[in-house]
């Protein structure tokens, strides 16, 4: 009997699918390779890698511990995840992940099966986060967004489907009038005279995305929706 239930347990092992997750580790310090910033205990500073070095290399199943400080790259992978494996960005503990001042802060091109949680965005020159080329099952959340300097905060667009904005904060305008406080960022001035009201949201050709328990506050003067169906908004 206890030959028979130890070969079950044996078999059951072998038979059994193995789900494992690689776990890397970014920090805008980072100077390590991709392979050695795999690490199941916590880098930072050179020993971790940069999110340039992630964007590049991420495949599906991989979790992307993204270290405090203040980010000059987007967040934009090259690969897809998988319904079961997604590819995760998401920040360590409590620590701040900051982008202000760059175009865009997520930019998701005909990729599948990511996930991005819990950055802050600000100021850019783009739209916070840009959804594309046929993406889809794609999920933003747990997130700041403050001021875009374009028409649309948020876009998804060009064929995109099933992508998910969850749990996020937007505040303050999408006005291209909207002069950049301080030094306007990549040699820009603070003329924006196209402007006009802007959107925190915009959808284009789009259908089956979900937006639910985001919070907006002040200056978005709309959810835009052009050319989309079967869309959810809670």
């Amino acid at each position: 009997m206890k030959r028979q239930v130890l070969l079950a347990i044996v078999l059951f092992g072998l038979l059994s699918p193995a789900f494992s997750q690689n776990i890397y580790w970014i920090d805008n310090d980072g100077t390590t390779s991709w392979a050695d910033a795999k690490s199941n205990t916590p880098l930072s500073g050179a020993a971790a890698t940069t999110l340039a070095e992630a964007n590049a290399n991420a495949q599906a199943g991989d979790l992307i511990n993204m270290r405090g400080g203040n980010y000059l790259t987007k967040v934009e992978p090259v690969n897809s995840g998988t319904s079961g494996n997604p590819i995760t960005f998401q920040r360590y503990m409590e620590e701040d992940i900051v982008f202000d001042g760059i175009d865009n802060c997520v930019r998701l091109s005909n990729v599948h099966y990511v996930v991005v949680d819990g950055m802050s965005c600000y100021r850019t020159t783009a739209n916070w986060v840009h959804i594309l080329n046929g993406s889809t099952y794609n999920i933003i959340k747990n997130s700041r967004f403050v001021t875009a300097f374009t028409w649309g905060g948020v876009a998804l667009d060009a064929g995109t489907n099933h992508n998910t904005i969850l749990d996020n904060y937007f505040e303050g305008t999408c006005s291209r009038d909207t002069p950049f406080p301080g030094n306007p960022p990549n040699g820009q001035g603070s003329d924006f005279s196209k402007g006009g009201p802007g959107d925190f949201i915009t959808h284009s050709n789009t259908g089956y995305d979900l937006i639910e328990g985001n919070e907006f506050i002040l200056g978005g003067t709309h959810y835009a929706i052009t050319g989309e169906s079967n869309n959810c908004i809670y």
